[in-house]
């Protein structure tokens, strides 16, 4: 079969995620080929070219500028065997529930545990739809790069090594956690002359073969469960938490959590993170928060646990000395998670051919029952030249980011980024288009800067929003050359190319208005490069 796989080329040169594609492209038993999905990509082939569509989970549903409406439109009306990759599933959930329903998915393959299925994938919406659970991510199978030499444990530079996210209250406490075995341990370092690297801000993060270089000069590497024990079902707790730390400066997460304890999630969320494979492979020793980590590995078996009161961190330390202890448990991790192939992209492979298979026969057998009347549906999609840039084909290879970088570049030159009022043509006045809460957020911005919005613009809303009317696009047509528009809407490529298309020339962007208001400390919105 030929499988057509959808990814957000933002995210293409991301090694945890290159290893994801390109590792299935590898040991699928079928021909499997690339599409970018994000940035206001536009499909440019036809149905008929592919029995399976795959979208991947770096597509990241939870927010519109990384898939766009005509892959959306492409995915849904897809004759063949439909497929959905979940990560993140805690984020802006419902909107991502009903994302995936529109995409009509015969398979759903998620992070989440089964206890987790019927909250987050209701049998009401997904009753015919196989749902199965993989890993955030697998055992890379390829070789480590030739210029990094793995030294044995004693002639390490550092004990203990840690990268990590800053702290998001949001996450609840699995986020809570990842932040505090760093800080302890740091301190505990420090107070006893152990050499370690151990930081949690965005400057310090490490990316690609340094990555692994880091993991090799280590004697042993910190971690705990990955994913997050709070849902955000609605998409708002971004902007809550940053209302909240800047009302109360001196609160505390603890005040924060209790503010939305009621989307803390019944079930154990807890998942494994790719860091675990990455240390294992450089046969560096595993320092783990206890936890359960998808039943994957064993305390004391498969890494050195530490207690999640924190009261044991002399005791690992004192463990930490013991190099030929420390190389057993390391050489029997090796073994358990990436000699065996157990949990390799091979493995992963595997197990989605083997569900797509099943659904293909399914699909043929149903079609046979239909006397086969196949649908070869042309997209015919094809861009205005001046937005030829976003015509997406298929690929042998995942695209990267600098793909994606080109297409935001050409993009900002005929939609720019709104940063003073002078960039304003005056006209026949200013509109907002998106009466939503990013809409709430633009409208005080020109205010501030002397400059009165006549109205708001949205394709679902009507009525007022501040004492000015909602229109709609067809309502100001014959005034196209003279209005300006702000976007206010996450949807901002969708939204652009329908300005573009309908020949409006003064529009702007108005995200970075937006992320100053709810983006918090060390989050990303929506995902800029």
């Amino acid at each position: 079969m030929r499988l057509l796989v959808l990814h957000a080329s933002r995210f293409g040169s991301i090694g945890a995620i290159r290893d994801y594609l390109e590792g299935f492209q590898a040991y699928s038993r079928h021909e499997v080929f690339f599409m970018d999905a994000g940035d206001g990509a536009i499909p440019q082939t036809t149905y008929e070219e592919f029995d399976v569509v795959i979208v991947n989970f770096c597509c990241r549903l939870h927010y519109g500028s990384l898939f766009s409406d005509a892959c959306e439109e492409f995915v849904s009306g897809f004759p063949g065997t439909r497929v959905v990759i979940l990560q993140d599933e805690q984020e802006n959930t419902l909107s991502v529930r009903k994302k995936v329903f529109k995409l009509r998915p015969h398979i759903i393959l998620t992070t989440l545990p089964s206890e987790a299925w019927p909250i987050v994938f209701p049998e009401e919406f997904f009753e015919k739809t196989k749902i199965v659970r993989l890993l955030t991510g697998y055992a890379r199978q390829k070789p480590l790069p030739s210029t990094l030499a793995l030294s044995p444990l004693q002639e390490r530079p550092l004990t203990l090594g840690y990268r990590v996210t800053p702290h998001v209250w949001r996450w609840g406490e699995l986020g809570k956690l990842k932040i505090e075995v760093g800080q302890r341990f740091h301190q505990a370092c420090l107070r006893r002359g152990i050499p370690a690297d151990i930081a949690w801000t965005e400057q310090a993060k490490i990316y690609g073969d340094e990555w692994l270089r880091f993991n090799a000069s280590c004697r042993g590497v910190l971690g705990s469960e990955s994913g997050a024990n709070v849902f955000d079902w609605h998409g708002d707790l971004q902007r809550r938490e940053t209302q909240f730390r800047n009302t109360y400066p001196n609160s505390t997460y603890n005040e924060f959590l209790s503010e939305i304890s009621n989307q803390e999630i019944t079930f154990d969320n807890g998942q494994i993170s790719p860091r675990v494979f990455e240390a294992t492979i450089t046969q560096t020793p595993l320092v783990m928060v206890e936890g359960k980590y998808a039943e994957m590995i064993k305390p004391d078996e498969h890494y050195i646990s530490v207690k999640r009161d924190f009261s044991n961190i002399d005791d690992v330390l004192d463990r930490m000395e013991n190099i030929e202890n420390l190389q057993v448990m390391a050489d029997r991790a090796y073994n358990h998670l990436i000699k065996s192939e157990k949990f390799s992209y091979k493995a992963m492979a595997k197990t989605i051919d083997s569900h797509i298979q099943i659904i293909d026969d399914e699909l043929k057998y149903l079609s046979r029952l239909a006397k086969d009347k196949k649908i070869n549906k042309e997209m015919n999609n094809v861009p205005p030249s001046n937005l030829s840039f976003l015509a997406s084909y298929p690929t042998q290879s995942p695209l990267g980011c600098d793909y994606a970088l080109n297409k935001i570049q050409k993009f900002q030159e005929i939609i720019p980024n709104i940063f003073e009022a002078s960039q304003l043509c005056e006209e026949e006045g200013l509109a907002i288009y998106g009466a939503g809460d990013g809409g709430r957020i633009v409208y005080q911005w020109p205010l501030r800067n002397n400059v009165k919005p006549k109205f708001f613009l949205d394709s679902q809303k009507s009525g007022e929003l501040f004492g000015l009317p909602i229109l709609k696009l067809a309502d100001i047509l014959l005034y196209k050359e003279k209005i300006n528009i702000v976007i206010a809407s996450q949807h901002f490529w969708s939204i652009g190319i329908y300005l573009v298309k309908s020949g409006f020339k003064n529009v702007f962007n108005g995200e970075h208005i937006i992320k100053s208001q709810i983006s918090s400390v060390g989050s990303v919105f929506p995902y800029n490069l």
